[in-house]
């Protein structure tokens, strides 16, 4: 009775790590040349740069 515990509550742990792991995929290329916010806060970080540097 003890080992078909173990075995239920490992196989229990083990699905549940397995729908815990995801796959995401950005893709910064269309970010980049689609959104206009982020070539605002592009030119703000340049400035801010550009700023410390001087």
């Amino acid at each position: 009775m003890k080992k078909f515990l173990a075995i239920l509550a490992f196989l229990t742990l083990s699905i549940g790590v397995t729908f815990a792991q995801r796959i995401a995929y950005v893709d910064s290329e269309y970010i980049i040349r689609h959104i206009p916010e982020y070539s605002a806060a592009q030119k703000q970080l340049d400035d801010l740069a550009k700023k410390w540097q001087e």
